[in-house]
């Protein structure tokens, strides 16, 4: 029997009983107060298992979502560090057993996979030519790719309900270059290649977790630092067959601070920016897939 499949995840780096007031207005909605908390998962985190019963029992999460580094995972090629991947099960299985469902976010690029033929696209601070984990996997570790996705599906099983590929891939900080001069939508394109290898791969570790395209960042001014969220899920949608995942996420925090902008209001430049006030129009493109907010706060 297919996994439960989820109209709204919500997870928050901060709990807002404000946004949970709001949220649980919206009509044919399911709500999940959710959460995300690095102690659990560093590698080597003291008594993850104590950490996961206190998201549960005193900020009554009802879901954890937690980002795994594939650097880390695979430093090598077919090597995986064991003793972290085991760590990371056993926090996934005492989420569940604490009454958590839980999402895996998978992100990162490993020096052994990286595209080498991009070190040579610079975001501003960074070092020329050398290895940074922005860069996307190579055309050829694809296939690797696929492999770790497999590996991760089979290791974790039932106890999590559904793995996003890549954190906030229409930002540089994630997928860099998001524009080349010679192609308008490197990064998206890029990301398709990379979700079709990775949703391969979780369907075949278990073919009832959810694969999640998205995760995108609010923003991006469409150059070669970040793909506005609209442009990002419209070219994908032209780029990837619908049936290659299963839900769509979203991070729709305010742009620059909520001093001066409530979090339902119209963000200040829509062209670039999904925040809540217009998370419609994110929601139109894919309208028979179900819709995740994966991180606000």
């Amino acid at each position: 029997m297919a996994r439960q499949r989820l109209m709204f995840v919500v997870t928050f780096l901060c709990i807002a009983a404000a946004l949970l007031a709001m949220a649980a207005s919206a009509q044919a909605r399911t709500i999940l107060r959710g959460t995300e908390d690095a102690r659990v998962t560093n590698k080597g985190a003291q008594n993850p298992a104590a950490q996961v019963k206190f998201l549960a029992t005193k900020l009554h999460a009802q879901l954890l979502r937690f980002d795994l580094r594939w650097a880390k995972l695979e430093p090598q090629r077919g090597k995986y560090d064991q003793t972290y991947l085991d760590q990371l099960a056993q926090t996934a299985h005492a989420a569940v057993g604490e009454g958590l469902k839980v999402i895996v976010t998978l992100y990162g690029t490993p020096k052994w996979a990286s595209d080498q033929t991009l070190w040579h696209y610079v975001p501003p601070g960074y070092t020329p030519g050398v290895y940074h984990s922005i860069y996307p996997p190579a055309p050829s570790h694809l296939a690797d790719f696929q492999g770790l996705a497999t590996k991760l599906a089979t290791t974790f099983g039932s106890d999590v309900l559904g793995y996003e590929c890549r954190n906030e891939p229409n930002a540089w900080f994630s997928l860099y270059p998001q524009r080349t001069s010679s192609d308008a939508d490197f990064g998206v394109r890029r990301y398709a290649a990379m979700l079709t290898a990775f949703s391969k791969g979780i369907r075949a570790g278990d073919p009832d977790a959810l694969v999640i395209a998205g995760a995108t960042a609010p923003t991006g001014m469409n150059n070669d630092l970040g793909t506005s969220p609209k442009r990002f899920a419209s070219v994908l949608k032209s780029l990837v067959s619908s049936s290659v995942f299963d839900a769509y996420s979203h991070h729709p925090y305010t742009v620059g601070g909520t001093s001066n902008t409530a979090p339902e209001a119209q963000p200040r430049y829509p062209k670039y920016t999904v925040s809540l006030g217009n998370i419609s129009t994110l929601l139109k493109i894919f309208p028979s897939k179900p819709f995740y907010i994966t991180e606000y706060g």
